[in-house]
C-alpha cells in the first residue's frame, strides 16, 4: 500500500469518531441531551483509540504488518486528544468550570470520576514524554518502563466507563454489552503482551542453558 494511503488510513481511523459525532449533530440525530452525548462519545473514542494503540504492537509481530508499529504512538496521542475533549466537555461545558458544583454533585457522589481523572493524568504523562527528544533524555529503559503505564491507563479508563454506564456492569444488568466488549479487547491485548514476554524469557533461558552446560 502506498505511503499516502497508509497515512490517510492512520489518521482517518482516528478522526472517524469525531466525524461521525459531528455528522449526527448536523443531522439532528443526537438525544435531547446533546452535551451528554458529546461527553460520552468522546470518552468512548478515547478508549477506542487507546485500544487501537495497544493493538498496534501485537499486530506488528506478524511480519506483513510490521508497518503498523509506529502507529501506536499516533493513535495514543489521538486517545489523549479525545480524553482532553472529553474532560473539557464535562468540566467546561456541562459544569461551566464550577468546581463547587463538581465537588458537591459529582466528585462526592460519583467516585468513578476520580478513576477518569487518574486515567487522564497517566495519558497526559505519556503524551508529554512521547516526543523523541524527551525519550532520548529519559533513556530507552526508563522511557519504556514509563510507557508500560498505558496498560494501567486502559484498565482504569475501562473501570471508569464500567462504573459510569447505565446499569451494573459487574452484575451484568443494564446496557453493559459495549463495556464488556471493551474490557475483553483490553484484557486480550494485555494477555498477548504478557504471553509474548513470558515466551521470550523462556526462549532466552532455553538458549542460555546449552551454553552454560558447555
Amino acid at each position: 500500500m502506498r505511503a499516502w494511503a497508509l497515512t490517510l488510513l492512520r489518521h482517518g481511523v482516528a478522526w472517524w469518531p469525531l466525524a461521525a459525532l459531528l455528522l449526527d449533530a448536523w443531522l439532528g440525530r443526537l438525544s435531547p441531551n446533546p452535551i451528554q452525548d458529546w461527553t460520552q462519545r468522546t470518552g468512548r473514542a478515547a478508549l477506542t483509540m487507546l485500544a487501537f494503540s495497544l493493538s498496534a504492537t501485537p499486530l506488528a509481530w506478524w511480519r506483513p504488518l510490521r508497518w503498523l508499529k509506529p502507529w501506536r504512538r499516533t493513535w495514543g496521542l489521538y486517545a489523549f486528544a479525545y480524553a482532553v475533549l472529553h474532560v473539557y466537555l464535562f468540566v467546561g461545558v456541562d459544569y461551566g468550570w464550577r468546581w463547587d458544583w463538581l465537588w458537591d454533585e459529582v466528585l462526592r457522589q460519583k467516585p468513578y470520576i476520580w478513576l477518569g481523572a487518574a486515567a487522564w493524568l497517566i495519558l497526559a504523562a505519556l503524551a508529554a514524554t512521547s516526543p523523541r527528544r524527551v525519550a532520548r533524555r529519559l533513556g530507552a529503559r526508563r522511557w519504556k518502563a514509563l510507557h508500560r503505564a498505558v496498560y494501567v491507563a486502559a484498565g482504569v479508563a475501562w473501570w471508569h466507563q464500567a462504573l459510569a454506564a447505565k446499569g451494573n456492569a459487574f452484575a451484568l444488568q443494564g446496557d453493559v454489552g459495549r463495556v464488556w466488549r471493551y474490557g475483553i479487547v483490553i484484557a486480550a491485548l494485555l494477555a498477548a503482551r504478557v504471553g509474548r514476554w513470558g515466551w521470550l524469557r523462556w526462549r532466552a533461558a532455553r538458549r542460555a542453558s546449552p551454553a552454560q552446560a558447555g
